[in-house]
């Protein structure tokens, strides 16, 4: 167990009769959870305890996890439907250069896993040599609340790979606001249509505050609630979102192991209890919506 980041999850095991302990202390220590805030199999003051667990030991990460909560990965997965186009910089290089000379109106945001220095450039302006990076298709016609950009972060639980199983949370999300208003619209301006850490929360928005404070709505509640005042039909989003969920899942199912080394190792010996927060983020929602499509900007 690691200190500093869970401390929600340090007073659940202790509220359990655990004892939490520094990973680090020894290498012989005995254990029954070994819970990592960061991916452990590329970790090595964790390999010690990798290399030979038992049975009864439990670990909260699955190996291969990374494709599924990397933003690349997820982003360049090529999903049928739901998520903007988008091209993994630089080995798709070429191909995003032809489309986007065949496709000069769009406008795209270079991003990367850590989901930071995103702003919209012209294609020449782009760095394209940057390694572990993604460029895609920018949403520039997004759903506005009271004016605002916002984006949806939803909770998911992988209980097992083999077989596939994936549960996702219904009781809330995440929701949050840029922090200046969509129009008049100024690509320069990132706080326009990037949500960033000083974000607007729903409490401060008027739209939403008489579900969200007065009624004592979940976020999600709350969300629905604006939506269906508005005529519109929130199930397309949940639904369209768990179909998302779905494909991503299964096209990277491929790369996850239920073992944690070729035949050392058996299925029950990990915990698949990895949570998945803003797996999707829902940075754009186009207005005019196709049928029962919404566009996702990851």
């Amino acid at each position: 167990m690691e200190f500093g980041y869970l401390s929600h999850v340090i007073v659940v095991f202790e509220r359990l009769g655990y004892k939490v302990v520094k990973g680090e202390e020894r290498n012989d220590i005995k254990f029954d959870v070994l819970w990592s805030h960061e991916y452990p199999f590329s970790r090595k003051e964790l390999q010690p305890y990798l290399k030979q667990l038992k049975p009864y030991q439990k670990l909260n990460h699955i190996p291969g996890s990374g494709y599924y909560t990397s933003k690349v990965s997820l982003a360049t997965a090529d999903i049928s439907e739901g998520i903007p186009k988008a091209f993994e910089i630089p080995r798709r290089k070429k191909e995003f250069l032809n489309y986007a000379k065949a496709n000069p109106d769009l406008m795209w945001v270079k991003k990367n896993n850590e989901h930071r220095g995103i702003r919209i450039r012209k294609v020449d302006e782009l760095d394209l040599n940057e390694e572990s990076s993604f460029v895609q298709q920018f949403i520039a016609n997004p759903l506005l609340i009271d004016g605002r950009k916002f984006d949806i972060g939803i909770y998911t639980v992988i209980t097992s790979v083999l077989p596939l199983r994936v549960y996702v949370y219904e009781g809330d999300a995440l929701l949050r606001f840029c922090s200046q208003d969509y129009q008049p619209f100024d690509a320069e301006n990132v706080e326009k249509y990037v949500v960033g850490d000083n974000y607007t929360p729903v409490w401060e928005m008027p739209s939403l505050k008489k579900y969200y404070v007065d009624q004592q709505m979940t976020f999600r509640q709350t969300l629905n609630a604006y939506l269906r005042s508005i005529g519109r039909d929130p199930d397309i989003i949940w639904d369209s979102m768990k179909e998302i969920i779905a494909e991503v899942n299964f096209q990277i199912a491929a790369n996850m192991s239920p073992n944690l080394s070729s035949g050392h190792f058996t299925q029950n010996r990990l915990l698949y209890e990895q949570v998945l927060v803003n797996l999707l983020s829902l940075v754009g929602i186009a207005t005019h919506l196709h049928g029962q499509t919404f566009e996702m900007s990851l």
